[in-house]
């Protein structure tokens, strides 16, 4: 084994010890608070994240949006459906819709939100599958910690008294359960819940030291160095983030200090963050995104500590960004994630998105919100990637052991052993090298591609090639896609143009292979998937096989 390999296992082992010794300290903690039969009081903090009025209004009405799903409610309430799908009641039982009646900020609203709690505690809902999970807790605990003051203002006793009953049993049952929860996102939730309680809830501050300390450990674990998350999922960094915010805000609003290597993860993690996000305010559709949250990423930035300007490349992340001019550029250069990490991976090295201002043009697929099972098993492909595809295969396989998904959760991703990327940098422009050999076992080709994009940010120039280990029996066909986001009109002709919603246009023209638009499908931030188009190089791979093409946006906008 490499000194690199010992090292990493090292360190693994390491934090895997501290990992178990402050889990450990954190029951015992919070044993010492299950002393008191509820906190006996609470500080008031900052929310972390503001709502939404005209939401509030809805749920007045009885219509709950939660999740991506529309549910209309009877006069009984939300609680009393027992029904609609099960991202939705999810949603509806970790209570961050809270937030949105906050954001009225009236009396009516905060005797709605009373109510709603009163009944969710009256059916007993918190034994339900939905609320009952660690991640649902979590996000239970610190939507009520979050607006207990909006909550407790001028509250009647026996609200006030069921309400910090329930908000201290949810908080300590986190703490003792929590650290050993079998999914890292219910890990990291709980620890973030339980020390959210420990600043903002009074009679609970000898949970603080140890919380802090798990909260740092899990944090820590699942970042890379890079700020990334160990998944490669922009979406989960975001869901990461959104986590730790409360504690942040609380911890600064009554003068806590927080563990140093808590702080500078969270500044590793924003910095990454600002990354993988476009112009338009929304996340890259990299590695089962499936919605951009554009909202929910504006109110992280304006939380989050200010930060570097982003930088050209996230090397553990494996994420490269070119930008210039008003074109940003965020390509794959990374290899799968570990297994069980992310069950929405997908294999799909150099595939790229482009956009041009605030208007996506090239995009990947991303996943669904729906998790219908055969669009995850589709939207797991390469070729739901703007990416090259050869033999109609995927750049890297999904093993389907029934064993290795019990152990890890979900097929595993194996046959990307290698991808290897370098950005150059000049005045003429940025220029992204990269190779992998994703299709080397299967066909013994390696797939190269460079990106170029100018200084100006009006051309991007792009390459293909393949690359044969000796000779091939019979080369496959490839296919190089250009999925489009369903915004942007396209037009064939002698080049194929594409015009933005705002007016702004580009050409597409490629040599080495027979050129076509096709359907397409877009799947983020729709309860089902949007029909899209996409341009489609098809041709044979060789020895000597080359793709040239490029985008060239037009100086002026369509009339």
């Amino acid at each position: 084994m490499t000194v690199a390999g010992h090292v990493a296992r090292m360190a693994a082992a390491r934090l895997g010890w501290l990992g178990m010794r402050s889990a450990r300290r954190l029951r015992l903690a919070a044993g010492r608070c299950a002393r008191n039969q509820a906190p006996q009081g609470v500080r008031a903090a900052r929310r972390s994240l503001d709502g939404r009025c005209d939401t509030a209004a809805d749920i007045y009405l009885g219509c709950w949006r939660l999740a991506g799903h529309t549910v209309e409610c009877d006069p009984d309430g939300p609680f009393a459906e027992r029904a609609g799908p099960d991202a939705w009641a999810e949603a509806l039982h970790g209570f961050a819709w809270l937030r949105d009646l906050a954001a009225g900020g009236g009396e009516l609203q905060r005797v709605h939100a009373r109510g709603l709690i009163m009944d969710w505690i009256g059916r007993g809902c918190r034994k339900l599958p939905a609320a009952s999970r660690p991640i649902g807790e979590a996000q239970r605990v610190t939507a009520w910690a979050d607006h207990a003051p909006f909550l407790l203002h001028g509250a009647p006793e026996p609200f006030e008294s069921e309400f910090l009953a329930e908000l201290g049993r949810a908080g300590r049952a986190l703490a003792l359960v929590g650290p050993a929860a079998d999914r890292p996102a219910e890990r990291l939730a709980a620890a973030a819940a339980v020390a959210n309680a420990s600043l903002v809830l009074r009679g609970y501050e000898g949970l603080r030291g140890t919380a802090m300390a798990q909260l740092a450990h899990e944090l820590e674990r699942q970042t890379l160095p890079d700020g990334g998350h160990v998944s490669r999922s922009p979406q989960r960094l975001v869901e990461c983030l959104t986590a730790v915010i409360p504690v942040l805000q609380a911890a600064d609003d009554l003068r806590v200090a927080l563990p140093p290597a808590l702080g500078s993860c969270v500044m590793r993690m924003s910095t990454a963050l600002r990354f993988l996000v476009h112009r338009d305010g929304g996340l890259a559709v990299f590695n089962g995104v499936s919605r951009t949250s554009v909202r929910e990423v504006g109110a992280l930035l304006l939380a989050l500590p200010a930060s570097s300007a982003p930088p050209h490349r996230l090397p553990q992340s494996g994420y490269v960004r070119l930008a210039h001019g008003g074109t940003v550029i965020l390509a794959d250069a990374g290899l799968a994630p570990a297994p069980g990490a992310n069950p929405f991976a997908v294999p799909a090295p150099g595939a790229f998105e482009m956009a041009d201002g605030p208007n996506r043009i090239v995009v990947n697929c991303g996943a669904p919100q729906s998790g219908d099972r055969d669009w995850v098993v589709a939207a797991r492909a390469t070729a739901a990637c703007s990416t090259a595809v050869i033999g109609e295969a995927s750049a890297g396989r999904l093993f389907r052991s029934s064993i290795i998904t019990r152990i890890v959760g979900a097929p595993v991703l194996t046959g990307l052993e290698r991808c290897e990327a370098e950005v150059d940098e000049s005045q003429q422009g940025s220029l992204l090298k990269l190779v992998h050999d994703g299709y080397l076992a299967r066909f013994g080709c390696w797939h190269e591609r460079r990106l170029f994009l100018s200084a100006e940010g009006q051309d991007l120039r792009g390459e293909d090639s393949f690359h044969f280990d000796g000779p091939a029996n019979l080369p496959p066909d490839f296919a190089i896609r250009f999925h489009l986001h369903p915004a942007v009109s396209v037009e064939a002709g002698e080049n194929i143009r594409m015009t933005t919603p705002d007016g702004r246009v580009w050409t597409f023209l490629a040599r080495g292979g027979t050129v076509a638009i096709e359907a397409s499908v877009y799947l983020p931030d729709h309860p089902s998937p949007v029909a899209s188009r996409q341009i489609v190089i098809r041709g044979a791979t060789g020895p000597s096989r080359r793709v040239t093409w490029s985008f060239k946006r037009n100086t002026g906008v369509a009339h």
